[in-house]
């Protein structure tokens, strides 16, 4: 009964669908942007009190908190300028939405000089939404490339988010997958061989370390099966 009543209060998804890193100097067009992903049902993370906080009061701003927000989001939107360049907090977010092999969507407000530009933007195709062209033009081809294999990208999501709290619990085996959720990821992690984004590393581990659980117990069920048999034909 515990169990069923705290499950009723967990939120319908513990996902959402775009995290955005932008400068405070882009805030006017990101607000604009974000508002257009909202009407598009899209769930977005856009904290203006914290993208807008200084360097002395990101001192104030927990770390893990956005670390969550980005592990949480199945794309991440860095919205390209001079200032975002520049913003060691961008900075920051991109390099671990990177090392989180999230899916990056670089989306060009003003135009940079080349010796600027990130190694991980570098790697990646721009959709340029610089004033003065077809927002909707623009805002469509964005939307498709974030609605695109969402076989792949939800389930990357959502096994980044369960590995990183098995991880951070010291491994505790009451976090592994079981039953239909763990042959869910275990098709998912066959299908998503040469795919981008890649499974990281601890998404492989806490994969394997739930395929190993289960087979151990079945392999002990199994044996007192079998005595029971044998006792019960005797």
């Amino acid at each position: 009964i515990a169990f069923i009543e705290a499950s009723k209060t967990l939120p319908p998804s513990s996902t959402l669908d775009v995290f955005i890193i932008c400068a405070p100097e882009d805030f006017e067009f990101v607000r604009t942007l974000n508002e257009t992903l909202q009407i598009q049902n899209k769930t977005t993370w856009f904290d203006e009190t914290v993208q807008s906080a200084s360097i002395q009061d990101m001192a104030n701003i927990e770390q893990n908190e956005l670390n969550e927000g980005i592990e949480q989001c199945e794309n991440i939107v860095f919205v390209v300028s001079p200032s975002a360049i520049k913003d060691p907090r961008c900075i920051r977010e991109l390099n671990y939405a990177h090392e989180q092999n999230k899916r990056i969507v670089p989306i060009l407000y003003r135009e940079i000089l080349s010796v600027y530009n990130h190694p991980v933007l570098d790697q990646i195709s721009w959709i340029d939404f610089q004033p003065g062209g077809d927002f909707s033009a623009q805002f469509g081809t964005l939307f498709r490339q974030l609605e695109s294999d969402p076989a792949h990208i939800r389930p990357h999501t959502r096994l980044l988010v369960r590995s990183r709290e098995w991880y951070e619990a010291d491994r505790d085996k009451s976090y592994l997958l079981r039953g239909k959720e763990l042959q869910a990821s275990l098709d998912w992690l066959i299908q998503a061989d040469g795919k981008t984004p890649a499974p990281t590393t601890i998404q492989r581990e806490f994969i394997a370390e739930s395929q190993a659980l289960p087979f151990r117990k079945l392999r002990r069920r199994s044996i007192v099966l079998t005595s029971v048999l044998s006792a019960g034909l005797v």
